[in-house]
């Protein structure tokens, strides 16, 4: 009998014997006592894709040939993964912050949200060098 998975992306956070934790998520993924073959256990920083049955046992885990930077320094190839939590976090601000800012200005077009959203990003994620040659120019 052919079971249907679901499937689920993410990078591995944290690997034990039994499982894995992906990064951003709240618990931790199973590998089932009956998944034949056992899928074998990825490397913390590793894309992944896995293959959860309808208990949300994990029953295959692919590996997707990427790795991102761990909090140690260890690096690994990279390929393209999605911001990280704090990015995220920071652009949902500059964003909420740009429709706040365009709100009341009856010029405004969408497409200009957007743009001022980049803007505080920009301005938000900037370097010190960048900070000082900044108050140089004022």
């Amino acid at each position: 009998m052919v079971q249907e998975l679901t499937t689920i992306t993410g990078v591995v956070a944290r690997v034990n014997e039994n499982g894995v934790k992906l990064a951003g998520a709240d618990g931790w993924l199973t590998i089932s006592r009956y998944a034949d073959p056992k899928p074998a256990l990825p490397q913390i920083g590793d894309a992944v894709t896995i293959g959860l049955d309808k208990s949300g046992f994990a029953r295959t885990i692919g590996v997707d040939g990427a790795q991102v930077q761990q909090q140690n320094g260890a690096t690994g190839p990279t390929g393209p993964i999605g911001p990280t939590r704090d990015t995220a976090i920071t652009r949902l601000a500059c964003l909420k912050s740009a429709v706040h800012f365009l709100a009341e200005r009856s010029e405004a077009k969408s497409e200009h949200v957007l743009l001022l959203a980049e803007r505080f990003e920009g301005w938000v994620t900037r370097t010190d060098g960048e900070r000082e040659a900044a108050h140089e120019e004022h």
